[in-house]
This record gives structure tokens, sequence and C-alpha cells, in this order.
């Protein structure tokens, strides 16, 4: 080669894992995406659809649905699914501390694409969104939930509810019964197709409220976003109890979460109000009630510290036997404590 001229092999710039030049979320995503479009078509044949479905009538479908083979392989198609959908999401865990900045953005978006296609399979895992309109039907006829069970209408064997469950009132609270109701106007006036999306859409918005509040106390309380976003959004759990068979508790503990962030924001009213409208989804949530109240004293007690006089050590030693303090931490009463010299 001529002098000056020669060419020297070019040297490949090192790219920061979380860069858009490199994709170490490629794989968790595509066997995560993989597995929830496997979840989508094994549904069709294995999930839970009522005779008045379309999906039952469908020719193809309702073939398939009474095909012993097809059944199988639906079956092991929803295991398969599940385990890819689990693995995906470990393996997502565990390169959580190569993506840098990128994490909390990167996480909430695989999230997004592992949930967006279950959101139009059957319903798999439980029943319940089936008891969920037929309570609201039962609503729509002028009786009360509380009192009569699904068997009370008509034609409860085709409405997809659970035998076990449809002769058990309503155990929810006021507040989801409202939305059973406009649920069950929705079956009757559309279809339960739509009725059914109609409920996952409550539980989306659910989720949406818990990962979103679950992130503002994550940074309030220094814990890692990220790994907040990656165990709330994209946790199989999720997905499979919250989305894919849209059970109430999504709408629950979205409204838990945020009346305990307004708890940790020194908002008592407002956190005891949200606890209170998560009691009337499930009256369990009233549990919640005295950890609310727990936290709001928690914030109190650090402003008092706050306010603290300077010199004071926060645990209480201030001029005499170490870690003996005055029972109440106002700023008054650390005055008095130290100007003793107990």
């Amino acid at each position: 080669m001529a002098e000056g001229g020669s060419a020297r092999p070019r040297r490949r710039e090192a790219r920061e894992p979380g860069s858009p030049g490199a994709h170490p979320l490629m794989l968790p995503g595509l066997v995560g995406l993989a597995g929830a479009l496997l979840l989508l078509v094994a549904s069709f044949v294995v999930g839970h659809a009522p005779a008045e479905s379309e999906l039952s009538r469908t020719p193809v479908i309702g073939a398939l649905r009474v095909s012993p083979v097809a059944t199988s392989v639906a079956s092991l198609g929803v295991v398969v699914g599940g385990l890819m959908l689990t693995s995906a999401w470990l393996l997502l865990g565990a390169l959580l501390p190569r993506l840098g900045p990128v994490g909390l953005p990167a996480t909430l978006r695989l999230a997004v694409v592992w949930t967006v296609p279950l959101l139009f399979s059957a319903p798999l895992f439980s029943r319940d969104i089936y008891s969920y309109i037929a309570q609201g039907r039962v609503l729509g006829a002028g009786l009360s939930p509380y009192e009569h069970g699904p068997a009370v209408l008509p034609v409860w064997r085709s409405t997809g509810v659970d035998p076990l469950w449809a002769h058990t009132p309503a155990p929810y609270g006021p507040l989801f019964l409202a939305i059973e109701r406009v649920i069950g106007a929705i079956s009757d006036a559309v279809g339960v197709e739509v009725a059914v999306l109609a409920a996952r859409g409550v539980a989306v918005v659910g989720v949406v409220l818990m990962v979103a509040c679950g992130l503002r106390i994550a940074r309030r309380r220094r814990i890692d976003p990220v790994r907040t976003a990656w165990f709330l959004a994209a946790s199989p759990l999720v997905v499979f109890n919250f989305v894919v068979a849209a059970h109430n508790d999504a709408l629950m503990m979205g409204l838990l979460v945020a009346g305990l962030l307004a708890a940790i924001d020194s908002r008592p009213v407002l956190g005891v109000l949200l606890v209170t409208c998560a009691v009337a989804v499930k009256p369990i949530a009233l549990l919640a009630l005295p950890i609310v109240a727990i936290v709001h004293a928690e914030m109190r007690a650090r402003r008092v510290d706050d306010r603290a006089p300077e010199g004071v050590a926060v645990d209480g030693s201030a001029g005499g036997v170490a870690g003996l303090g005055p029972p109440t931490r106002d700023p008054r009463v650390w005055a008095a404590w130290t100007a003793s010299g107990i």
C-alpha cells in the first residue's frame, strides 16, 4: 500500500448497554411478546367464553373448542406462553442494572408491549369477569345483588358465570356495583365481548393508577423507580390477575396506592377518601385505613423533626443521658427538655 494511505481496521466504538445502538432488551422483549401472543391465540380455544358469546358461535373456533386435540394443544400453549412471559420478566429484571437512565421508560414500554395483546384475549385463569357482568344485569333487572346471585337471571347458565358462585350474592362495595351496572348494560346492548373489554378497561385504569402512584411513592422513599416499575407494571402476576382475568382487585389496589401516596404527601383527608373508595370496591380494603393513619403520623413527625431546635439530636439525646428523649418531638417540648439538663 502507498505510504500514508495505509488502511487501518476501523475500531468499533463501545456502546453503552442502554444506547439506541445496543438492544439488551431485544431478547426479553421478543420472548415476552411471543408468550403474550401465544396466550392470546390459545385463549380462543381454552379461554372462558359463554354460550352467548360470538366466539363460541364462530364455526371454526367453536369446533376447536370441542376438539380434545385442539384443547390439549391450546392448554399446553397457555402453559408455555405463561412460562415465556415469566422468563422474559425475570430476564428483564436481571438486565435492569445495565440499562442506566433509560431503564424506567424501557421497562414501561415492555410492560405495554406484553400487555396490549392480552387485552383482546378470552378470559383466562378466572371466570369472575362474567360474574361482574351478571351482577350488573341483576341490578339492571331492578333486583339487589346483595340479596340475589346471578342464578336469578332466566338464562344465567349461558352467561359464563361459574356455577360455584351462581347463587352467591355480590361481596363487593357500592362503587363497583355501579361499575357492574354499566358493564351489564353494555353486555345487553352491544354484546358480552364488548362488556369484557369494558371490564378490562376498568382494570387497566386501576393498574395505571397503581403504577403511577407507586412510582411517585418510590421516589419519595428513595426506592429504585426502575425496579418498582418492573415489579408493578411488568410483573406476570399483574398481567395475569389484573388484565387477563380482569379482577376488580386492580381498581382496588390503584385506589389504595393512591391513598397511600396522598398520606405520604400530607393530605390525609384525600388519602382517607381514596381508601374509602377502595373499600367501596372491595370491603377488604378497609384494612388499609390504619396504614394511611400510621403513614400520615410518620410524615407529621418528620416535619416536626425538621423544625426541631438546632443542635438537638433526632434520637432525643441532648445534654444528658444519650438515647433518653422526651415523649414527643414538639419543638416547645424539645426546648424545655434541653433546658432542663436531663
